[in-house]
């Protein structure tokens, strides 16, 4: 299985296609659970920084909290409203990038799901964007993101290789298949996928390619603390086990200050 991507320059060009686009990103269950449980617990107002389409952002909004979706993509950002209107809750949606972005208010909990940190490349940019981030929480807000556990023998795989990645009934009722392959850059920690989209009497009718930087854990841990961040916690999946070697996620929950005791998350 591949990637869920999750970047929004990437996301705009499959946006125009809203079915094509939910079709492939399929809401992780798990995840929006899990993130729907902390954001209960913890406060009133958040930020769900690159939205996408809303899949975290409206079922945080139905627990009656007031919630503002970031995105850079306009189209995406119309899918997300025409979603909310639909399902009758109330967002604030605001196209911004997430790099440099200035609301100008503070939140109890910001929000990065779906290994969107990852799309940044450079390390300047990372470091601005939680930078940002730290400016827009409250005094004892928190910052929940995940990112992948690098996984070598995924990121080695041979570039010539195609793997299945997802199919699914497109708008026209055409059965898509999506493959991908990679090549990992180790100077630049980045892994370049392509994705390619087939039908039957088509293949390789569309190709997306997209660039996905990888933090491994002591890596991250040393960008955290250098820009001011604690470490409450790190879970290794959704179901909020701790994150081990074999993890396949890292998901942060950090803010500024002192150490604190967080409640453990657990689906079920």
């Amino acid at each position: 299985m591949g990637y869920p991507m999750t970047k929004q320059p990437f996301r705009a060009r499959i946006a125009d296609n809203s079915f094509t686009y939910d079709h492939i990103y399929n809401p992780d269950e798990a995840a929006v659970k899990f993130y729907t449980q902390l954001a209960s617990r913890h406060g009133h107002s958040i930020l769900d920084l690159g939205c996408g389409s809303g899949y975290l952002t409206i079922p945080l909004a139905k627990q009656g909290l007031k919630v503002t979706g970031l995105d850079i993509s306009p189209s995406m950002l119309d899918i997300a409203v025409t979603k909310s209107q639909a399902a009758g809750v109330k967002i604030g949606w605001i196209e911004e990038n997430f790099i440099d972005f200035n609301l100008k208010q503070q939140f109890d909990m910001i929000i990065m799901s779906g290994c969107t940190l990852q799309y940044i490349e450079n390390i300047d940019q990372i470091e601005q964007c939680l930078e940002r981030v730290k400016k827009h929480l409250k005094p004892k807000g928190v910052f929940v993101f995940d990112i992948y556990n690098p996984s070598l023998p995924l990121l080695c795989r041979d570039p010539e290789e195609r793997y299945y990645v997802t199919s699914y009934i497109d708008a026209f009722n055409r059965e898509v298949t999506v493959e991908e392959n990679n090549i990992y850059d180790t100077v630049t920690q980045i892994n370049h996928i392509t994705w390619y989209y087939s039908v039957d009497d088509t293949p390789d009718y569309k190709v997306d390619v997209l660039k996905m930087r990888q933090f491994f854990p002591q890596e991250i841990r040393h960008i955290l603390k250098k820009n001011g961040w604690t470490i409450d916690h790190c879970f290794g999946d959704f179901n909020g086990n701790r994150f081990s070697s074999d993890s396949p996620r890292q998901i942060f929950m950090v803010k500024t200050g002192k150490k604190s005791k967080w409640p453990r998350v657990r689906n079920g």
